[in-house]
């Protein structure tokens, strides 16, 4: 039996350590690990110096009580930070060490320049924040293999000079961003992890960049393809030759660049075709008449889940509308 317990099956990040486990886990990491509960914590005064990882958990909490820690390597704000003046100049000035900081759901609006004092930094996490721009000084780290910003409504664009960052294998971007653009994704050589490939104008070699993309794993979306021109478009994806992608976004939004030119739809995902090894399936504001015969025909037997859908009718009984995504699960072949 695993020691890590899946939780809720919708979320697979959600897990349950054992009260042992996490008791024996605490008291091991206690000469390294700080978690920040309350606002102010008196006693931090008379502890080590010598922590290295910092988890804050109360959204009032003072960061001013941790900037004694100059030799932090992680920090993760998980309590929906709120004192946001706190992420300034000398927060990155004390923290110079630092290989991962997660800002997620942090009541964050601006990354100051100073960000380029992290040079060790290998991990951000700006998920959820209002940040409407993304620092040039980003750029400069140089070590970075993680750049996360889902659920960033206010981003627009990324830095010109992102090409800069060629160490990243992460880039997380989610199927509702607002980015007018993306960079040229074959520059990043060490690419494996994409949240979203967003289709983001009408060109016939617009999907060339994901299909030329062949280590991608595990989730990837595809957003904005009622952009994509034509079948022969979107074939160029390739993503029946990207064997390690298990989970599988297709996102339709409901507005188009093409207005009546916009081809039939069900054509468009007939040629989208996954690899036989995709586990988990989700089809987003598709508007076709009906589902390709790739799902009809199970020609992706290791799919376990398929997600409702109150657009059409699916093919061959496979879908029912009436059933949660959990409980419409497709028996492996």
């Amino acid at each position: 039996m695993s020691l890590l317990q899946l939780v809720d099956f919708s979320d697979n990040s959600s897990f349950f350590l054992p009260p042992a486990i996490y008791s024996l886990a605490t008291h091991v990491s206690s000469d390294n690990y700080l978690g920040l509960t309350d606002s102010k914590m008196l006693h931090l005064r008379h502890v080590s110096r010598s922590f290295r990882h910092a988890v804050i958990l109360n959204p009032q909490a003072d960061i001013d009580l941790i900037r004694k820690f100059k030799k932090l390597r992680t920090f993760l704000a998980l309590g929906n930070l709120e004192r946001s003046e706190q992420i300034n100049d000398s927060f990155f000035v004390k923290f110079q060490l630092l290989r991962l900081l997660d800002l997620n759901r942090a009541q964050v609006d601006n990354i100051p320049n100073r960000i380029e004092r992290l040079k060790f930094l290998e991990y951000i996490d700006l998920s959820g924040t209002n940040i409407k721009e993304l620092p040039v000084a980003i750029t400069s780290l140089l070590n970075l293999e993680a750049l996360i910003f889902e659920n960033c409504e206010k981003l627009t664009e990324l830095p010109e000079k992102i090409y800069n960052l060629v160490q990243l294998s992460c880039l997380g971007i989610d199927v509702n961003s607002k980015l007018q653009s993306i960079p040229d994704l074959s520059r990043f050589p060490n690419l494996r992890t994409l949240g979203t490939f967003i289709v983001y104008r009408s060109e016939d070699n617009i999907l060339d960049m994901l299909g030329n993309l062949k280590k991608l794993r595990g989730a990837l979306g595809i957003s904005r393809l009622e952009n994509v021109l034509s079948e022969e478009a979107a074939r160029r994806a390739l993503l029946k030759e990207k064997k390690d992608v298990r989970k599988l976004h297709l996102h339709w939004s409901t507005t188009s660049e093409l207005g009546a030119e916009q081809p039939d739809q069900s054509l468009i995902l007939q040629v989208l075709e996954p690899h036989a090894n995709l586990r988990e399936l989700q089809i987003s504001g598709y508007c076709g008449l009906n589902f390709p015969s790739w799902i009809e025909d199970q020609s992706c037997c290791n799919l376990i889940v398929l997600p409702s859908s109150s657009l059409v009718q699916p093919a061959g009984g496979i879908w029912d509308n009436s059933l949660s995504p959990e409980d419409n699960q497709v028996n492996p072949m």
